[in-house]
């Protein structure tokens, strides 16, 4: 079980952290799904109000899209990548690409 796991951990991507607007309820539904797929934690969830460091200009998008922050490159992505970025997360999310 142990093999699979570390498989699985090594197939998928990340760690992100997103920024998603905590005021919207469909955008916390949302977040609350994804949450419950990411069984290896390699998403660090943060709402809008978050005091951690996170980049200026992804805090001015999050009224607009959901924003997905890589803090080893220091990149920024936003709509259908950053959606992309958080399936590619999720253990067998390639299947859903």
């Amino acid at each position: 079980m142990n093999f699979i796991r570390k498989i699985i951990n090594k197939t998928t991507a990340g760690p992100y952290w997103v920024m998603y607007d905590n005021e919207c309820s469909l955008c916390y539904q949302i977040t609350r799904f994804f949450k419950f797929f990411d069984m290896f934690n390699k998403i660090q969830w943060v709402d809008k109000n978050w005091t951690g460091y996170f980049p200026d200009e992804g805090r001015n998008e999050i009224k607009k899209t959901v924003v997905v922050f890589n803090p080893e490159e220091n990149k920024l992505y936003y709509k259908s990548k950053a959606v992309s970025k958080i399936i590619s997360c999720m253990p067998f999310g390639f299947l859903f690409f």
